[in-house]
């Protein structure tokens, strides 16, 4: 009961980060938001912005089965890592992230059985961005 109590408040405090920081974003404050959002996949995830380019799909398959998130952890990981994917340009980054993001969102359905209609939109627009850029 107390453990489930601690990963509730975690992922509100994640949860509440996330909003803080996408609101910069619609404020026009993109790239603070965006240090913001690198900073906050440091802090929570240890990953850092340099790690997630480097990683192959091996290396992020396994970090994520090694870290063994909760479900609810897993849902805003892919939250921030969507929010640093930019759908509308071809990049080696980009294409890194769509890779990750595929990932991650499998590891949601089939791991935690967790489906939702945002994530399922979200993994459409990743399909098409790798199907368009191979």
């Amino acid at each position: 009961m107390l453990r489930r109590d601690l990963l509730t408040a975690e992922i509100k405090k994640l949860a509440e980060a996330l909003a803080r920081i996408l609101h910069l974003k619609t404020e026009g404050k993109t790239e603070e938001a965006d240090q913001k959002l690198l900073d906050l996949l440091q802090i929570e995830y240890n990953l850092t912005d340099a790690d997630l380019q480097v990683m192959d799909e091996t290396e992020f398959s396994a970090f994520l089965k090694a870290s063994a998130f909760p479900a609810e952890k897993l849902d805003v990981l892919s939250q921030i890592l969507y929010s640093i994917f930019d759908p509308a340009h071809s990049t080696p980054k980009n294409k890194s992230l769509a890779i990750k993001l595929g990932q991650t969102y499998q590891l949601l359905i089939t791991e935690h059985r967790t489906i939702n209609m945002i994530n399922l939109d979200r993994e459409d627009v990743v399909k098409k961005y790798l199907s368009t850029n191979s």
